[in-house]
Formats: structure tokens, sequence, C-alpha cells
């Protein structure tokens, strides 16, 4: 069902929420959080691997528990915004509540692989210069610009959601 709520970018509100802990992450941004989220896993794997293989592992199983965790809170998050890229994209709806922390920090390793991206679009040789060129690596730029504002717009929903969970 979720999967077919995506395809046609309708969501119902997560079960006892209100929409104030909604936040729908644009069609634009949605590729970008996924392959964030997709390295937050690899970074994850990455730590838990080295425990795995640390000469006192045994007597320290605390040294899992924050890979483990982050593992598990990227898998809830990828359901939430699809495994597989959308065609044509749509805007996802994401429940802060659940998903705040998890998504603040892959968001900003969604605008690490986006201003990397328009680096690398500014760097194209000269023989690909000309309207091509430009027109690329402005989307590049704009895309830069459009993740910070949503990033601004989360971190202050996902500090709503807090405080209204604090009381």
């Amino acid at each position: 069902m979720q999967d077919q709520d995506r395809q046609t970018g309708q969501q119902e509100e997560p079960s006892g929420s209100a929409g104030s802990r909604s936040l729908v992450v644009p069609a634009g941004i949605v590729d970008g959080l996924r392959r964030a989220v997709f390295a937050a896993i690899g970074e994850a794997a990455e730590a838990i691997n080295e425990s795995a293989f640390a000469k006192d592992r045994a007597v320290h199983s605390e040294w899992f528990t924050g890979p483990t965790n982050d593992l598990v809170e990227m898998y809830v998050l990828l359901e939430a915004i699809g495994w597989a890229a959308m065609v044509p994209p749509v805007d996802v709806r994401v429940d802060m509540w659940a998903h705040g922390r998890v998504l603040a920090r892959t968001l900003g390793g969604a605008l690490d692989f986006a201003e990397a991206d328009a680096e690398e679009a500014a760097r194209v040789p000269a023989e690909q210069s000309g309207p091509a060129r430009s027109v690329e690596h402005g989307a590049a730029i704009e895309h830069v610009e459009a993740l910070r504002d949503f990033i601004a717009v989360a971190q202050l929903r996902f500090d709503v959601v807090e405080r209204g969970s604090a009381r």
C-alpha cells in the first residue's frame, strides 16, 4: 500500500499524528536523500565490521550497539521513502516523530553529495562547454540551494516535534 501511495504521490497521515508531525520531502530531494541513506548504511556496516574484528570484541558488545541501531533506523527510513527511485519522482511524506533524527543526519549527507555534484559539474572539461554545461551546472547549484532550504524547514519541524514530545 505504501508503494502505491508513493507512486500516486498520495499518502495518509501516520496514525495518531497531527499534520505537524509529518513533513513532505519534495520529489527532487528524495533520490539524494536515498543516496545518503545508502552511504550511511555503508558507514554503519563498516563500523560493525571493525568491531567484529577487534581484539576485545567479546567484552565490548556496546561497540556494536550504535552502528546496529543506525542500520535499523536507516532501513526504517528507506521503508518510508522507498528503496528504489520512483519514475517519475514523487514527493514523500515522512513522520518526523519516527524519522526526524535519522532524516536530519542523512539530509546532511545528501547536501554533501549535492555539493560534490555541483563542484563536479563546474569542472566539466572545456570541450564540453557551452549551453549544456551551463544548464547542468546551474541545475546542480539550484539543487544545492533547494536542499539547503529544505534542511532549514526540516530542522524547524524537527525542533517543533521534539519540543512537543518533551512535554
